[in-house]
């Protein structure tokens, strides 16, 4: 069976400098695609290895992994301040600033996803203000509150930065 698959890098660069290809497509069979232990990958032609697959409903989504892609190069830097604010230190504050920068040197664009977070209050005590350059193309990703993600196209040897920097105030 073939699907036409969309094909992007996606990396969450607070746990992984790397980068990951996957394939995301929708089941047009019509049939129910069983789960299987050794599903065979093959990116345009090439095999390029196995893996274990759930069943997916017909016109159901799914995701695959096809590994590590080793020329994207992907960066997380964080600058932390702390401290009291108020002369009798009534209040505190923290301030952190992320800088994510992603470089592809390989010899193709890729289709990219970056996905991090913001911290987000349940307390009436804290106060939090986020912001990040450039916006978020999503917010609250898969409806979890404080993720965030920038879908953008990265051509071979550029580089693209993001900053996301937010205020916690207590």
């Amino acid at each position: 069976v073939h699907f036409d698959a969309k094909i992007r890098a996606v990396a969450a660069p607070l746990w992984d400098e790397t980068a990951y290809l996957v394939a995301e497509f929708v089941n047009g069979s019509g049939e129910l695609l069983l789960p299987t232990a050794t599903t065979q990958l093959y990116l345009e032609g090439e095999f390029v290895g196995a893996t274990e697959t759930d069943k997916v409903a017909a016109g159901g989504e799914t995701t695959l992994p096809f590994g590590a892609i080793e020329g994207i190069r992907v960066n997380r830097g964080v600058a932390r301040n702390e401290g009291d604010a108020g002369i009798l230190s009534q209040s505190n504050e923290e301030t952190e600033t992320a800088r994510i920068t992603v470089e592809n040197l390989t010899g193709r664009g890729w289709p990219m996803r970056i996905v991090d977070r913001v911290p987000y209050s349940e307390q009436e005590d804290l106060s939090i203000t986020w912001q990040a350059r450039p916006t978020p193309s999503e917010k609250d990703v898969d409806d979890r509150t404080g993720v965030l993600a920038w879908e953008f196209d990265i051509a071979p040897g550029d580089t693209r930065r993001i900053e996301l920097s937010h205020r916690l105030h207590w």
